[in-house]
């Protein structure tokens, strides 16, 4: 007969296995021997490198921004009971069996989240130990308070995910999440100079930890819940691998975020310019698109303000033309819009109305990044310098890169 050891075993076997066949069909023998092994090999290195000889920028690296790093880190993976929809008809009415089961199961899901936090301190430790100069003691407690505030972060999540929906889901969360921020900082911003608060602060995370975990195994009326949450959370892998190949259905609103009353963008009505309209707009209310660019706006305002002076304006510029590539390679793409291939239009009118969408989509999604490297380089005159700058920078861009 077999045990719930033996059940939850075979499911996370089940799971690992279903990961592991999700990822080689999308990682061949050829993309690991010329991309994988060899980024691996590239990250090693630089590793070893930040060790035996740390660049500058280790040092002038800002520690609250590290503590920012650790609140979103926080936030990441998520905590799995392994239970099936199947499970209703028998395991789901015997809480001997059924409670047990979710208990491993999450025990398990903790177990990873320690191993990540593990490998996150790991990757960080160059930055901890040559800029910050901190102890192992110091680092050993802010691995305990990170593992234990991201495992009870975790399941709080969960538990007010499966009481609350909508705004009032919203309205609950968010000030739960800026009081948790504050206590993680304030740990992790004493773990060196008064050690006894961080380990008053580690404790009451793991006492959270706690008596959390039984109030989320004792839950009741969320079955189909988590169901429909273990479903999600097994088929992520899978939807990640093929986001660029499957488009994702777009919501359709009565009414869109952006452009809600649909208004003029120029006032002199001519073919290209209402294809330009339509453009820009199509641009920004795609939701896919948009999420996508604020990932790289983040990402690139980060690397441009960090990096250092005498490879500043190299960095700015290779920025600026990657994303002037990639929103002319969208913005073409938009041409082939339904509604927008029931007109009729001239090649002259689609040339210059991806010329005009470039730009401006360009010098919006561009500001913040030159506003970050103007700071980073001119301070406060940086805030009115950067943006011209930018500005600038996309318009050469769009009249260089949309010659074809």
């Amino acid at each position: 007969m077999i045990t719930v050891q033996q059940l939850v075993r075979r499911r996370i076997i089940s799971n690992l296995l279903y990961q592991y066949k999700a990822l080689r069909s999308a990682v061949d023998w050829t993309v690991a021997l010329y991309l994988v092994i060899p980024a691996i090999a590239m990250a090693m290195y630089e590793y070893i490198r930040m060790w035996l000889f740390p660049p500058e920028w280790l040092y002038v690296l800002p520690y609250p921004v590290l503590l920012l790093v650790f609140c979103l880190f926080s936030l990441t993976g998520s905590q799995r009971l392994y239970i099936e929809e199947g499970d209703a008809l028998f395991i789901r009415q015997w809480d001997n069996w059924f409670i047990p089961m979710m208990k491993k199961g999450l025990l398990y899901s903790l177990g990873v989240q320690a191993l990540q936090s593990f490998a996150f301190i790991g990757i960080i430790m160059p930055l901890l130990v040559n800029a910050y100069r901190l102890q192992p003691t110091s680092v050993g407690i802010m691995l305990v308070i990170l593992t234990a505030f991201k495992c009870s972060m975790g399941i709080l999540k969960q538990i007010y995910s499966l009481k609350w929906r909508g705004f009032k889901w919203f309205l609950f969360w968010m000030p739960t999440l800026i009081l948790s921020w504050f206590l993680l900082m304030v740990s992790l911003l004493w773990v060196e100079n008064r050690i006894w608060i961080s380990i008053v602060l580690a404790v009451l995370f793991i006492g959270a930890l706690v008596f959390l975990i039984p109030v989320r195994l004792r839950q009741e009326g969320t079955f189909y819940l988590e169901v429909d949450r273990e479903y999600k959370a097994k088929m992520w892998l899978t939807g990640l691998l093929l986001l660029q190949v499957v488009e994702k259905p777009s919501r359709i609103r009565k009414r869109p975020w952006l452009f809600r009353s649909s208004q003029r963008l120029f006032r002199k009505r001519t073919p290209a310019n209402g294809l330009t309209e339509a453009l820009i707009k199509q641009t920004f209310r795609n939701q896919r698109e948009r999420l996508s660019y604020v990932q790289f706006i983040m990402i690139s305002s980060i690397g441009v303000g960090l990096a250092p002076e005498t490879i500043r304006i190299i960095v700015w510029v290779a920025i600026a033309c990657l994303l002037t590539l990639w929103v002319k390679m969208n913005v073409k793409e938009g041409l082939q819009a339904p509604f927008l291939r029931l007109f009729f239009l001239e090649d002259w009118d689609k040339i210059q109305a991806v010329r005009k969408s470039v730009f401006w989509i360009s010098s919006v999604l561009f500001a913040p990044i030159s506003l970050a490297a103007g700071v980073a380089s001119f301070g406060w005159a940086g805030i009115i310098l950067g943006p011209l700058a930018g500005a600038a920078a996309a318009f050469i861009a769009s009249q260089l890169f949309t010659t074809w």
